[in-house]
């Protein structure tokens, strides 16, 4: 019959091939079959089609191998704090003025071991950038495989530093391996 569990079950195609057999009459009288195998036409094994489908599987393979090979180990990111306070400022009688931001650090280690995070200000492009001091926790700091962490990080700098009342700047993240990555961030104060 045409319903779907009797062309599944195939029990027909067996039976009649096996008294084919002992008939001895050729099989293949009931059989799964297109029309050019029908005409006794032969069978192509390599078809356009299945070329097609053999070359998406390997591109798509091959895509997925080279971004797994070369996927990031590590990941940062700085934002300023979200305490409301976005820096502070302190006034010594006779120096200028000291003005502090609060920012966040956020690293993600996706290696498997725990690796050691270091940031320093990028000065090479203006020296007087050198005498903005970063205050962390623990530096280096670790942070364990497969694992977030937000580290706090504070910014003193002279208020003359500042142009408007806003800087920006550049921060050089490196772990203890071979990551590197350049963050972009603006200090704020009054001025």
């Amino acid at each position: 019959g045409l319903q779907l569990e009797c062309v599944q079950c195939a029990s027909c195609i067996d039976a009649c091939d096996s008294i084919m057999t002992k008939l001895g009459r050729p099989l293949g009288l009931i059989r799964y079959d297109s029309e050019k195998g029908l005409k006794g036409d032969l069978k192509k094994l390599i078809r356009p089609r299945t070329v097609v489908y053999a070359s998406v599987w390997l591109l798509v393979i091959s895509v997925f191998g080279y971004l797994i090979l070369n996927r990031k180990l590590s990941e940062a990111s700085i934002f300023h704090s979200r305490s409301g306070h976005l820096f502070s400022m302190s006034q010594v009688v006779g120096e200028e003025g000291i003005v502090v931001n609060h920012l966040e650090l956020h690293i993600e280690n996706k290696g498997v071991e725990v690796n050691r995070y270091s940031v320093k200000v990028d000065d090479s492009s203006d020296s007087s950038l050198s005498a903005i001091k970063l205050v962390l926790p623990v530096d280096p700091f670790p942070v364990q495989p497969n694992k977030f962490q937000q580290i706090p990080v504070f910014a003193k700098f002279p208020v003359g530093l500042l142009v408007n009342g806003k800087r920006s700047i550049t921060l050089i993240v490196t772990d203890s391996k071979d990551f590197t990555k350049k963050l972009k961030v603006d200090l704020l104060g009054a001025g």
